[in-house]
């Protein structure tokens, strides 16, 4: 599987080449690219569905990061980075939702499931259905 809008063609370098792949990720990481680790940790799960998000963190040697999501870990940076006035503004939120959503570069910060309701209904699935939604999550547009 290969989609225009990723730079990596995480499908081929994950059939059998864990070494490589490991390499690129650590790289990924090491340069902050979060949105090219999302890319990589869906790609991974869209192959297995079996695979956990806890494994391929600990698969690949990467440190993990809140909720085992990148897209939190862009949030939750580029919301430390706010003024103090506005963090009070957003900071209406229940105990599901941190602070940091409105600043998430995946969801729209008024809808109210994480990744428009895919990642529930990853959580929710089975087998190919599993790998499908894996694979809509790897394809999200950041913003």
């Amino acid at each position: 599987m290969t989609c225009n809008t990723m730079s990596v063609d995480w499908g081929t370098i994950y059939d059998g080449q864990e070494e490589t792949a490991e390499k690129i990720i650590k790289g990924l990481y090491d340069t902050k690219n979060y949105e090219e680790l999302h890319i990589a940790l869906w790609s991974w799960l869209s192959l297995d569905s079996e695979r956990s998000e806890a494994e391929w963190f600990d698969t690949f040697g990467i440190p993990e990061v809140r909720n085992y999501c990148f897209a939190c870990k862009v949030a939750e940076t580029a919301y430390s980075c706010l003024p103090k006035w506005y963090e009070e503004e957003i900071a209406d939120f229940d105990e599901y939702r941190p602070a940091f959503c409105p600043c998430c570069p995946i969801t729209d910060w008024a809808e109210e499931e994480c990744m428009a309701g895919l990642y529930g209904k990853w959580l929710g699935t089975y087998f190919e259905e599993r790998e499908d939604v894996a694979w809509q999550i790897a394809s999200m547009e950041w913003k």
